[in-house]
């Protein structure tokens, strides 16, 4: 049998800071994890960069090296902090460009920002999804999908942002499984993207089965997560809505795994899997990030683009 090449957690991010942050009107129907009341005025958008560039600053401290690009002023989009939305970079040398839904949104895709990192990693070719949002049909990156790299599945949750067609579409062509599923919030809405509850990590996944509605559908995809021999981590509603479910894995240059998370997902832990997450050696990397979570429906996960294609300098 040939040996499974796993794929170590990548220690190189991009993240872009928002050139005006704030609610973006398109997305308010669908991401209940906005808090539209909240105020927004310069200083609310001075907040969020001030926290842009303390996680950053956090990331950078612990080795792991952040690629950070400024949005465009004036053309720019609210949700510009979000960029895995737009692009994946894979260690085959492949960038995927993806189709967005939100035609605000679509102005983050940014052919200098891929130039620059031509200038720095192996990329070999680029993969173009845009086309499809003249059908109306989406996928968000790796919001729409959690991908386990190890072994070559994606796994999805349907929404507005994440449909059938170019998800199997991704699949053909990047050689990964699709594990398709159903899920609804507690109110009994659909969640708009896989990555606020689920997470794949090196040895767990974090997952929120009550989320899955069909009970066949949960038991096949927690059947599959056990059959990669990870451990599941499965959250509950509550932490669900203090975004446990977005985090994300990374490593430093000397080695060391962190698991980045935010100051809110942070004290929603249980001990139990505070514990799973600290196996090993890893350490957790809280972030202070409430600005950005209240008026963006994102947290930290939601920030970093995970570049896996071979650095060159």
């Amino acid at each position: 049998m040939e040996a499974k090449h796993i794929v170590l957690p990548t220690a190189h991010i991009l993240m872009v800071k928002p050139a005006r942050f704030g609610i973006n009107a398109d997305t308010l129907e669908d991401n209940a994890f906005i808090h539209s009341a909240m105020d927004q005025t310069e200083a609310v958008h001075e907040r969020a960069a001030d926290e842009f560039y303390r996680m950053v600053r956090t990331l950078r401290e612990r080795g792991i090296h952040v690629e950070v690009f400024e949005d465009v002023d004036g053309a720019g989009s609210p949700d510009a902090v979000f960029p895995n939305n737009w692009v994946s970079f894979h260690a085959d040398g492949t960038v995927v460009l993806y189709p967005m839904m939100s035609p605000i949104r679509r102005r983050e895709r940014r052919a200098d920002i891929l130039q620059r990192l031509k200038e720095r990693y192996d990329i070999r070719r680029t993969i173009h999804l845009e086309h499809f949002e003249r059908a109306e049909k989406y996928l968000e990156g790796t919001g729409s999908m959690v991908l386990d790299r190890t072994n070559k599945i994606a796994f999805a949750s349907l929404s507005r942002r994440t449909h059938p067609d170019v998800l199997r579409y991704f699949a053909e062509i990047m050689g990964y499984e699709v594990q398709l599923f159903r899920v609804q919030d507690r109110q009994g809405r659909p969640i708009y993207h896989t990555n606020v509850l689920m997470a794949v990590g090196s040895d767990f996944v974090v997952v929120c089965s009550q989320c899955i509605v069909d009970r066949q559908e949960r038991k096949r995809i927690l059947t599959r997560i056990e059959q990669t021999g990870r451990e599941i981590v499965d959250i509950d509603f509550d932490q669900l809505e203090h975004f446990v479910g977005n985090v994300i894995e990374l490593r430093s240059s000397d080695g060391t795994h962190y698991l980045v998370l935010s100051q809110t997902a942070l004290r929603h832990l249980k001990p139990a899997q505070r514990e799973v997450f600290e196996r090993g050696g890893r350490q957790l990397l809280p972030v202070d990030i409430g600005t950005i979570e209240a008026l963006g429906g994102g947290s930290a996960r939601c920030m970093i683009a995970e570049i896996f294609c071979p650095p060159t300098i």
